[in-house]
């Protein structure tokens, strides 16, 4: 069974330094809301959405990318 819904409404990610692969491969999933995720502190957001072939829209436009060193495959 595949990943279909998630709610990450409640992830404190503040002090969240390390994002790599956390959605990875999630290809059914068609919704993500990942506005209240609050990335000024990650370093390494490497593979973080790669694989997610089903999502319909992913806004990332509120994420401070400003720390991070890893970004590549991203999406």
């Amino acid at each position: 069974v595949s990943l279909q819904e998630l709610d990450v409404s409640s992830f404190h990610t503040e002090n969240v330094t390390d994002m790599a692969f956390i959605f990875n491969n999630c290809s059914s999933l068609q919704e993500l809301d990942v506005s209240g995720f609050d990335t000024k502190n990650v370093t390494n957001m490497y593979c973080m959405f790669s694989g997610c072939s089903g999502l319909k829209e992913l806004n990332v436009s509120g994420f401070d990318t400003s720390r991070a060193v890893w970004m590549g495959r991203y999406v």
